[in-house]
Order: structure tokens, then sequence, then C-alpha cells
């Protein structure tokens, strides 16, 4: 059932972004949240991404049915835009079923669901064998507030179809977005200024959100990413004639729960990027097994330089892979050396208590430490760092603005770890 507010389908103009923030209190069992916004406003955010100008000054679409389709839906907001900056905000609350595709593409666009009432907006998708939201060939694109909801069954091996993603940022989109690839697609465009932050992601099979491509400057902030089986790879498609980096990339304040891998997997081609102040918490050893992970495979393009600086990393069952180098979770001789031999900072991080720091959880490089410490990230672009035994403070106000009862349990839950480590 819809949960719905008065109020007009559509306004023009940017004095509509003036308007207060229509969405209700945060649950009590959510503490911390941050104070109602405007309508779209990006406060708080920092990094790279937060350049992205999204749909500022510009249209303000209102979401007013849950429909896939048609007047009034998140499809309509997004498709028919003619060129103007637009915000898309939400007077409904409850779950969109998609019955294909949606792609967020060209420039200037927020969606924000932040705005809508308890429940929030829930994103899921029809069965079959293609992505729910496609984030690509775009610029100034800001996407926040929105919880997507895919179709892996926790504990069970993924279906044989694995396209089973919720977000994809995919910067070698078809621009048109037309018709869906049967084979390589270059997009001059790529993706350029984006904000993806404060929402949640959960029963994806793979990709929750992948990061393919042409990508330049985004932040991925205060995102909740729990129960997924391989949530996050950052690297290209190898049918892309164009080999393009993934470059300055600010990962924050973001907490992964109860995943298989990948949170994220760094595979080539990722340059300037900081993760800086992200939970990592009980790495399921059933579906791989670990936290961060440098792959460091064979291709092309190296990855460097990236700080890893004051993230905790704490263990349920398999305290060795916080955070691994090499072609495997276990490492090998040539991948390994090829990881080592980039420009990798570690600072400041909780590690999983077992095997030695320098054993499988990963460690400065030879050629970080050459270069006299993390590599420096410029003013704009720097992210806030906690005080060192308060990265709980992450837990505060990760994820959409209304928790479930689920999801509230888990902050519990991480709170409890943290403090088993002597950190608030």
């Amino acid at each position: 059932m819809a949960h719905r507010r008065s109020g007009w389908g559509f306004r023009a103009g940017w004095a509509g972004l003036l308007l207060p923030w229509l969405a209700t209190a945060a649950p009590a069992q959510s503490p911390g949240r941050t104070p109602a916004l405007k309508e779209g406003s990006t406060a708080g955010v920092q990094g790279y991404g937060a350049a992205s100008r999204g749909g500022a000054d510009g249209e303000v679409y209102r979401v007013t049915s849950l429909a896939d389709t048609g007047p009034g839906s998140l499809r309509a907001g997004v498709e028919s835009r003619t060129g103007t900056p637009r915000t898309v905000i939400f007077e409904v609350s409850g779950t969109i079923t998609l019955r294909s595709t949606l792609f967020l593409k060209g420039a200037r666009l927020t969606v924000d669901a932040r705005s809508a009432p308890a429940p929030g907006i829930t994103l899921r998708k029809e069965p079959g064998c293609w992505n729910g939201v496609v984030i690509g060939a775009g610029e100034d694109l800001v996407v926040m507030g929105l919880r997507g909801v895919g179709r892996w069954e926790p504990d069970s091996a993924p279906s044989s179809c694995q396209t089973e993603a919720v977000f994809v940022i995919d910067g070698d989109a078809a621009p048109d977005q037309s018709t869906p690839r049967t084979g390589p697609v270059d997009n001059p465009r790529g993706v350029r200024r984006l904000v993806f932050a404060w929402n949640t992601i959960t029963r994806a099979a793979d990709s929750g959100a992948d990061l393919w491509g042409d990508v330049q400057d985004v932040t991925f902030a205060h995102n909740l990413v729990y129960e997924n089986y391989q949530p996050q790879t950052i690297s290209y498609k190898r049918t892309s004639s164009r080999r393009w980096p993934r470059q300055r990339l600010s990962w924050y304040r973001n907490v992964y729960a109860h995943n298989g891998e990948r949170q994220p997997q760094l595979v080539n081609g990722v340059y300037e990027m900081e993760y800086v102040n992200n939970i990592v918490y009980g790495w399921r050893s059933r579906e791989g097994g670990y936290g961060l992970r440098f792959k460091g495979g064979s291709e092309d393009l190296p990855t460097s330089p990236v700080n890893v600086i004051g993230n905790a990393f704490l263990e349920k069952g398999a305290p060795d892979s916080g955070c691994v180098f090499g072609e495997t979770p276990r490492g090998n001789s040539s991948p390994r050396e090829r990881v080592t031999a980039m420009q990798l900072w570690f600072e400041d991080n909780l590690l999983p208590l077992g095997r030695a720091h320098a054993d499988l959880n990963c460690f400065t490089t030879p050629t970080a430490r050459a270069a006299g410490g993390p590599y420096p990230v410029p003013e704009p672009a720097r992210v806030s760092r906690l005080p060192s035994g308060r990265i709980g403070e992450v837990l505060d106000g990760v994820g959409v603005p209304h928790r479930t009862a689920t999801e509230q349990a888990l902050v519990g839950e991480i709170r409890q770890a943290l403090a088993r480590r002597g950190s608030k």
C-alpha cells in the first residue's frame, strides 16, 4: 500500500527547492539522523563527488505513484526530462517494482528519496537477467535515500543469472540507453561527478553497486550494504575497446555487513581513491569470505594510489581475510607481487584478530612508503576523518532515513562488536 502526502505531481522552477523538506521524522529506533534538509540538498557530502550540482536550481518533479510507469512515476520523472536540471522527490512511500532497467543518465539530475514519508522508498525488480538501476552516460548526478532489494536469498548459491544487480554505475553504458546492449558499446561521455549517498542495498547476487568503465569524481558515502553475495567490484568491462580508469573516488562512512565478499573489490585501473572510516563486518566464509580486496590481475591497468585509513574490519568467523591481496582471496605469487608494487597506504585501521597483519591482511606497500605517506588529496576533495576509536559514529546516520527492524538490529550488533574491540 502506498503512503502518500498531498501535493502537486510536478512543479517547475528552482523556487520549489526552497520548500521545507516534507519527510516525516525518522523512527525513534534510528538515532543520530541528520536534521531535515531542503529537497535534494547534498549538505554534508564530501569528497571528489561533492562538486556534483545534481538538479539544483532546476525543476522539481514529485513522485505521486508507485507504478513502474505512467504519470507521477519515478520512471516518468527521470525519463521525461528535456535537458533542464531536475530534482525528483517523493510524495508517496512503499515499493516500486521495476519491470525493466531504470536508467539514470544525462546531466544535472537528483533523485532524493529521503523526502518520502515512512517507511521510505524501496526498489525491487521483477525476475530476469537484467540490472535494476543503471547510472551511466551522465554528469552531475545525485542519488540518495533509496533502498534497493535484490532477489538473492542469503546462505544460498546465486542463480545462473549473475546480473541480479540492484544498482550499477556504468561508465561504458550506451548514451541513448534505448535498447539493451548485445555487444561492446563505448560511451564517449562516461560518468562524471556523482554522489551516491544514504542508500541501503541488500539481497544483490552481484553488483550492489558495481562501478565499471569510464567513471570519475565519485562520492560513495553513508550507504548500508548488507546481506549481498558479491556487492561491489570496481573495474572495467573487458569487452570495451577503451580501458579508461576509474579515477578520483571517495568511499567513506559506509557499512558493509554480512556480505560474501567484494566490499569492494578493486581489480584494475583505479586511481586516486580514498577509503576512509568504513565498517566491514561479518563477511561470510560460505560466499568467499573476505572484506576489501585488491585483486591484482594480469590486465593492462594498474591500481594506484589508494589510501585506506581509519576503517574497521570486524570478523565473524573468518578472521584472516578482512582485507586481502592477490588473484585469489588467499593470494598467489605473481598477482601478489604486482599488487605490492602499487602505491597502497594503510593507516589506523582496526584489523581482524587472528593471523599476523603482514600475513593475509593488507599492509602499506613499499612503493607507498617510498612516497613518504598517503597520497595527497586536493583540499576541496578531502574527507574529514573521525578520531581514532570513534568509528562507531558512522552507524548513527548510515543508510536510508527509515530503517527496518532487521536493519536496526544489525546496527546494534555492529555496535556491540566494536565495543568488544574497544571502539565506540
